[in-house]
């Protein structure tokens, strides 16, 4: 019983998690496809967790996508928190932020 009630006290934080992973495939539907406003997925995803190395690489491509001066400010912002998160040197998140 005691489990169960640990389980339930867990599961919003999954949840949770699980909506960034939503919002983020949502996103890259979005900007594969050239639909919809995938920056705007990616920014609601950046409020809800500006550690989201997902949206912050996703945020990435979607600059240099759009190849215009206007997004570098941000780009740099996504650099850092990608640099800043501690993965692994060899993950792919990195080669977003190499410079």
């Amino acid at each position: 019983m005691n489990e169960v009630v640990r389980l339930r006290l867990i599961e919003p934080a999954a949840r949770e998690a699980a909506n960034l992973e939503a919002l983020c495939t949502d996103a890259l539907e979005l900007m594969l496809t050239s639909r919809g406003n995938p920056t705007l997925e990616v920014e609601s995803t950046l409020k809800i967790d500006p550690h989201c190395v997902r949206a912050h690489c996703l945020r990435l491509a979607l600059i240099v996508r759009a190849d215009g001066g206007a997004g570098r400010l941000a780009a740099a912002e996504s650099a850092t928190a990608i640099e800043a998160a501690g993965i692994d040197p060899n993950d792919p998140a990195r080669r977003h932020c190499r410079r």
